[in-house]
């Protein structure tokens, strides 16, 4: 619902016919989307809360009806809370993103001071109870830390710099040889290669962590730089897709959780032809997130060649939005899964509909009149 009603809520009531039709068209029919959209995963949630709220500005920024606009802007705040609090990057993107709907629903005007100040008072207020709530409902599942993401990216850091250096990790008895082993610029998870040094690194108190990363980082600044860039290609996809899991079928996770909700792990012949199905799609463009950066960089030059639209600013700032979180994942991930740029590709497609389909005399920034009217 959140999906694909972000992305009809990009679509004019009265669409552009002719090429950007077909376009526009093709876009809907991104086999990445189709193929992730049923998918219940943290990081699905995400981009269809981004997808929805793209989406609804999109709508707002032309819709006449004052009612309409503001119900439509505080849809995507609300969007913008909740997306805040199922991934890391929503809490970046909601101060980023949170003057979207305000300046939607005012169609590109100058807001009031007071209706400025409501709107945050209103983002506050919904943040702290959506974060009251999901704190209350999860808190108890075994594992649940907010701060292990950084606990780990640190950890990779040190040992990705230290194997690249020809050094061994502070603090243990690991050869670089021995460090070899677990370390691959693909993923985290090869640390429990070498059990002794991911106990070190875990046990290790945050401010001790974040002491010896730095130690590291300025003892080996080209070596640091090239883990780093070699994560950035896992990341963009320039190596084996493979390793970055590009699909998810079935049901997974962790056993013990699955079991609290009754499921378990599996899958039916529907999910391993569904799995069969998306091979050949993986040498394709559609799975390569370098193609997604450069569709994007598209998408900000035409916006801004149209940036007298109120639709078409909007359109520019989701997607330097878009190129921000893949950047920062490119350059501080911890692992090259898929699945942690597909917000970029959703709301891409929510973006590129809205451009493309906006009839001409809108995108240069008039008003559409109804001859009824």
């Amino acid at each position: 619902v959140l999906t694909y009603g972000g992305l009809a809520l990009a679509i004019p009531p009265r669409p552009q016919l002719g090429w950007q039709m077909l376009a526009g068209a093709l876009r809907l029919a991104n086999p990445t989307i189709l193929l992730y959209v049923g998918i219940v995963g943290k990081d699905v949630l995400f981009a269809a809360l981004l997808c929805f709220c793209c989406g609804a500005c999109l709508a707002a920024s032309r819709t006449r009806g004052h009612c309409a606009r503001a119900a439509l802007a505080i849809a995507c705040g609300l969007a913008l809370v909740l997306a805040a609090h199922t991934r890391q990057q929503g809490l970046f993107l909601l101060p980023i993103l949170a003057a979207c709907p305000l300046y939607a629903c005012n169609q590109g005007a100058m807001p009031k001071p007071l209706t400025t100040i409501t709107w945050i008072g209103f983002l506050a207020i919904a943040f702290l109870a959506v974060g009251q709530w999901t704190d209350s409902r999860i808190s108890h599942v075994e594992g649940h830390d907010r701060q292990r993401g950084l606990q780990r990216m640190l950890s990779f850091d040190i040992v990705g710099t230290s194997v690249l250096a020809g050094k061994s990790v502070p603090g243990t008895q690991a050869t670089p040889e021995q460090l070899g082993i677990a370390y691959t610029p693909s993923r985290v998870d090869t640390r429990s290669r070498l059990p002794s040094v991911g106990r070190h690194l875990r046990d290790l108190p945050p401010a001790d962590l974040w002491r010896q990363w730095r130690q590291v980082v300025s003892d080996n600044p080209a070596a640091y730089a090239k883990h780093r860039a070699l994560v950035a290609a896992h990341v963009l996809n320039l190596r084996d897709l493979a390793q970055c899991l590009p699909l998810h079928v079935g049901i997974d996770g962790d056993p013990r959780v699955l079991a609290k909700v009754g499921l378990v792990a599996s899958t039916d012949a529907r999910d391993r032809w569904k799995y069969a199905a998306s091979l050949p799609l993986r040498w394709t463009p559609w799975f390569r997130h370098l193609a997604t950066l450069s569709g994007i960089l598209l998408l900000i030059a035409c916006a801004w060649r149209l940036r007298a639209s109120a639709h078409a600013r909007i359109v520019l700032w989701f997607a330097l939005s878009m190129t921000g979180l893949i950047v920062a994942t490119a350059a501080l991930a911890i692992a090259c899964d898929f699945r942690y740029l597909y917000p970029a590709i959703v709301v891409a497609s929510t973006c590129a509909l809205g451009l493309l389909m906006t009839p001409a005399c809108q995108r240069d920034g008039q008003t559409a009149v109804n001859p009824e009217d």
